[in-house]
């Protein structure tokens, strides 16, 4: 990534690439962004680690992060060509800075993660890419300036939440005739392979989505490498002996006691049956069960099936909103 911009934004700074030794400086400074922004931290340390680590991502090429002479991060970021067809800019800047150095930071940011992305995608042969970028809705510094880049608001994001208290009876799941839900352990490689399958298919209307997510081994080598993985947290929707949805949790909000559910869909040819509905009062159960003091989940606001209605019927209410920016490029 080049860094020429940042440099002459931030002179008294070290630019350079993220190493995993920065993961405790880069949470410091993203729990005080969020704690301006929402009022209160939103990261972990394992997530911020797993989002640093996957298939074809290089922290060498693909990051920048900016230190000040005292040791403390300002800023850092990434441009990630996740070669399905998009592109993920995500830069953070200290809000302690003045607001003219926020924004030539967010200008200077963008650019050069937006610059790398082009040129591994080129590299690759690409024709097109989509940049992507998401952000809190109030972070209209951000959003201003990935709006001077060129990437509009696409759509509006909801991390929801359920409260579930240890004596709280939760509503039973009401499963149709013919159908049945039960956990599935994600290290099986049968089981593995039939969540990739159902991910592609239950996932394929949604935002973002362009194609397969990733190959079958980079699928498999994300979800077990995570430091979030929660190989108790998996559950499929079967009809008959056919898998026809799921519900796949992970350990990214553990430290608040909160569980946390990262994927749940049901076949296109299935909904309507109240497949995740089940699923997802099966997991408050479980998650009750182990403790819990509560369920997050993020959902696309646009999405086509109605996720957002059957989240608040089983009583999930909006926790935080974001959105979602960008465009096409051609290359």
């Amino acid at each position: 990534m080049e860094f020429a911009a940042l440099e002459k934004v931030l002179p008294d700074h070290e630019i350079r690439p993220i190493s995993l030794d920065d993961v405790p400086a880069l949470v410091d400074l993203v729990t005080r962004l969020t704690t301006v922004v929402l009022g209160e931290p939103d990261v972990s340390e394992a997530e911020l680690r797993d989002d640093l680590i996957g298939p074809h991502y290089e922290l060498g090429t693909d990051t920048f992060v900016a230190v000040a002479p005292d040791g403390r991060v300002t800023a850092y970021g990434q441009g990630y060509d996740e070669r399905d067809g998009s592109g993920w800019i995500d830069v953070f800047i200290d809000p302690a800075l003045d607001e003219a150095r926020q924004v030539a930071v967010a200008d200077a940011g963008i650019a050069a993660c937006a610059t790398r992305i082009l040129e591994s995608a080129k590299a690759r042969g690409a024709s097109e890419i989509h940049l992507t970028a998401n952000l809190y809705e109030s972070e209209t510094l951000m959003r201003d300036a990935y709006e001077r880049a060129g990437l509009p608001v696409e759509t509006i994001y909801w991390r929801m939440q359920r409260e579930i208290s240890a004596t709280e009876t939760l509503e039973a799941p009401a499963v149709p005739e013919g159908f049945r839900i039960g956990k599935v352990d994600p290290r099986d490689d049968v089981v593995i392979e039939q969540a990739y399958h159902l991910f592609n298919d239950t996932f394929s209307e949604h935002h973002g989505f362009d194609g397969e997510v990733k190959s079958l081994p980079d699928y498999i080598e994300s979800v077990r490498t995570a430091e979030a993985f929660d190989r108790d947290a998996w559950w499929f929707g079967w009809h008959g002996d056919e898998p026809v949805g799921l519900l796949i949790g992970d350990n990214r909000r553990e430290e608040s006691g909160v569980g946390f559910v990262r994927s749940v869909g049901v076949q296109k040819r299935i909904r309507g049956r109240g497949i995740a509905r089940a699923l997802l009062l099966s997991a408050f159960a479980d998650y009750r069960d182990r403790g819990r003091t509560a369920v997050q989940l993020g959902v696309d606001t646009g999405n086509v099936t109605g996720a957002t209605r059957l989240y608040e019927s089983v009583g999930m209410t909006s926790l935080h909103t974001a959105i979602a920016l960008g465009r096409e490029v051609t290359l």
